[in-house]
């Protein structure tokens, strides 16, 4: 699996042709860093944005829906109305929910 930092580089390449900032061959000094960098820092930014965890103390997922939850030692598939949910039952009283973490559909 690649490193999200080798997904961000595979993203941000360019079509120049020889382009030092993708790491090809450039006998013409040609770059496309601006263009590039921009691309790889925002790949950067969007993967760390949609892997946020929001924590309980901040918020509730909208009621129903489903959601990653995150207790203090496992991460489930569930919802929330009140109480948390995994399957059709409660989550244990001993896991502490933590935080939560929608599920992004392309």
């Amino acid at each position: 699996m690649k490193t999200k930092e080798q997904a961000a580089q595979e993203h941000a390449k360019c079509t120049v042709e020889n382009c030092n900032w993708c790491g090809r061959d450039n006998p013409r000094d040609t770059d496309c860093s601006g263009i590039g960098s921009d691309k790889y820092n925002g790949f950067l930014a969007g993967f760390d944005f949609a892997n946020q965890w929001i924590s309980t103390k901040d918020g509730f997922p909208p009621y129903n829906e489903a959601v990653l939850i995150k207790t203090d030692g496992y991460i489930y598939f569930g919802c929330y109305d009140g109480e948390w949910h995994i399957d059709s039952s409660n989550i244990p009283d001993e896991f502490k929910v933590i935080a939560w973490r929608p599920i992004y559909n392309q």
